[in-house]
């Protein structure tokens, strides 16, 4: 049985049009624990957990080597409550520091992102016997803030991902749901920050959308940012939507979609203006499972181009991360048997993909995010892995 994420991905699958499963405490500190002496693969590096049950880790963000973010969730364990989680690596150790809740039922947050040691952004959502509101947090250098939201709806509304350009220049994606709306269907959202607040910013849609959501973002430069995600259809249809920032408005960009039935992009990152790379995936028909999906820009358009696993697999991938036009990460998760579904990494050779293994983790692993690090060809990814009791735990992976 292919099991996905219970929180971020049922959530997001859900506003992404798929339709398919997707604490408040003191500081915690892992053992010291540096990053394995062996290189050229990815080996896994003990990260903590705010509580004895699930906890979830579903963005990262690499500032330097010694100076890493990763933010998720916590299960506490009382009533379903669902607590914010963000971690750090300080070159030697991750530790769990301290992040607000906007509610005392349930936070989650899904993206991260900074520009500097003391400027760094997270998004997600929260709700409190109600629907979804944003959920925006911001790191000083000393402590974790919640920063105020512009009101989008009365109903539904979920941040998925982040980009920080500097203080005064950071931007966010997600979905809402429009009070307007005859319908439920949700809307695209992108949301900026200029240094003083956070505002809705606008952007066009496709004429035939009746509902999408942007999950992923990406900045080449200030001037220079892609959105990506995707959008339904009248007809049912779920489709692959990229939008791009000039420095003076959004624009829609052409993009493939494989099938008529779900097409859905969940992260993008560019080596260069000329070289950029989306991942997430496609359904076939409702009977299908999903099967990953690699879309890459040139500089002209945007392309399919075919990943390390079969048309037969079920596998999506949800992080994707470029270090040169030669060397790019994605993972996700796939299907090896009915009782193990590990994790997901594939790589760009310039060439092709192909898939790498990873280090040992459960029968049921799941990376949601991928990092490099600035100035290296080493990387990060984070997500969880389940135990044979059902427990999922943080995961967190590296490679040099």
């Amino acid at each position: 049985m292919y099991r996905l994420r219970k929180v971020l991905i049922a959530a997001l699958l859900t506003l992404m049009l798929a339709g398919i499963v997707f604490m408040k405490t003191g500081p915690v500190t892992a053992a010291r624990q540096t990053i394995p002496s062996t290189c050229g693969k990815w080996s896994g590096v003990p990260s903590p957990n705010s509580s004895q049950y699930s906890n979830f880790l579903n963005g990262v963000a690499v500032i330097s080597a010694n100076d890493i973010w990763a933010v998720g969730n916590h299960d506490t364990g009382f009533d379903n409550i669902t607590n914010t989680l963000t971690e750090h690596w300080n070159g030697q150790k991750w530790s769990v520091i301290p992040s607000p809740n906007a509610s005392k039922t349930y936070n989650y947050l899904n993206g991260v992102a900074a520009s500097s040691t003391s400027d760094v952004w997270a998004v997600g959502s929260y709700a409190s016997n109600g629907p979804d509101r944003p959920l925006i947090e911001h790191w000083n250098g000393s402590q974790w803030s919640i920063v105020p939201s512009p009101k989008v709806s009365t109903t539904v509304i979920g941040l998925w991902g982040i980009v920080a350009i500097s203080p005064n220049d950071a931007w966010a994606t997600g979905s809402y749901y429009s009070p307007h709306s005859q319908s439920s269907n949700p809307q695209t959202l992108i949301e900026h920050w200029d240094g003083s607040k956070w505002s809705v910013f606008h952007h066009p849609n496709p004429s035939t959308a009746v509902s999408g959501s942007f999950s992923g973002i990406t900045a080449i430069s200030a001037n220079n940012i892609w959105v990506v995600g995707g959008y339904e259809t009248s007809t049912g249809g779920s489709f692959t939507l990229f939008e791009q920032w000039n420095g003076t408005k959004w624009t829609i960009v052409p993009s493939p979609s494989p099938n008529n039935y779900v097409n859905s992009l969940f992260k993008i990152a560019a080596v260069s203006a000329n070289d950029i790379w989306a991942v997430g995936y496609q359904d076939f028909s409702p009977q299908s499972y999903p099967h990953s999906l690699i879309e890459h820009w040139d500089g002209t358009s945007w392309s399919v181009v075919a990943g390390a696993t079969t048309i037969n697999n079920v596998d999506t991938l949800y992080g994707v991360t470029a270090i040169t036009s030669n060397n790019v990460w994605a993972v996700g998760q796939y299907n090896k048997s009915s009782n193990q579904d590990p994790m997901l990494i594939e790589h760009w050779n310039g060439t092709k993909w192909s898939q790498v293994s990873g280090p040992k983790s459960g029968a049921t692993a799941f990376l949601a995010s991928v990092a490099r690090i600035p100035g290296t060809t080493s990387a990060w990814a984070v997500g969880n892995d389940t135990n044979n009791v059902g427990t999922d735990k943080t995961l967190t992976v590296s490679y040099c």
